[in-house]
């Protein structure tokens, strides 16, 4: 599994204005997709450990039916499989998905226009990332250059299956922030 760096973002944004920031931060950088329990369980945490967040209740993902009213995919073009929504979700004519990462991690669709906080998400290292890029005499490769490009919150973090925790203790849901 390759890392993944997440990034919070605490301005708010219609859906596509926020897709448009995670891929003008990298080109390899979407809103997140969310294959599993687990992934959606780093999310949140991510999240709640980002400052001046408190202002934000829905975070857009990358999930949407845009193409197709009731097939669901993701804006990065993985396979559509998890899905944590919430009573009585979706509503079929709303086609853009966001998350209550900051409470419960439900998931609803609301109208693409709506403003909400964002998730980005960045992969480093692995079969699907794609060659680094260089903007700037700049080139990004991993979360922390990420960061070195002018992300400042706290939301920051590189996910790894190559640790093995104690045994006698649970997996960390996520590393420690990356800081300068």
């Amino acid at each position: 599994m390759p890392n993944k760096c997440y990034y919070v973002g605490v301005q708010k944004k219609i859906w596509f204005d926020a897709e448009a920031f995670c891929k003008n931060a990298q080109s390899n950088a979407h809103l997140t997709s969310i294959a599993s329990a687990f992934e959606n369980a780093n999310a949140n945490a991510v999240v709640v450990s980002t400052s001046s967040v408190s202002d934000c209740h829905q975070f857009w993902i990358g999930g949407n039916d845009i193409d197709q009213t009731g097939q669901f995919g993701w804006i990065d073009g993985r396979p559509w499989g998890y899905a944590n929504w919430a009573a009585g979700q979706p509503h079929l004519n709303q086609q853009c998905v966001s998350s209550a990462a900051r409470t419960n991690g439900q998931w609803k669709t609301e109208p693409c226009g709506n403003q909400n906080c964002f998730i980005c998400e960045m992969f480093m290292g692995g079969s699907t990332t794609l060659p680094p890029i260089t903007t700037l005499s700049t080139t990004m490769t991993d979360c922390k250059d990420w960061f070195n490009r002018g992300a400042r919150t706290d939301g920051i973090y590189r996910k790894s299956s190559n640790r093995r925790p104690p045994s006698n203790r649970r997996p960390p849901l996520i590393d420690a922030p990356l800081k300068p």
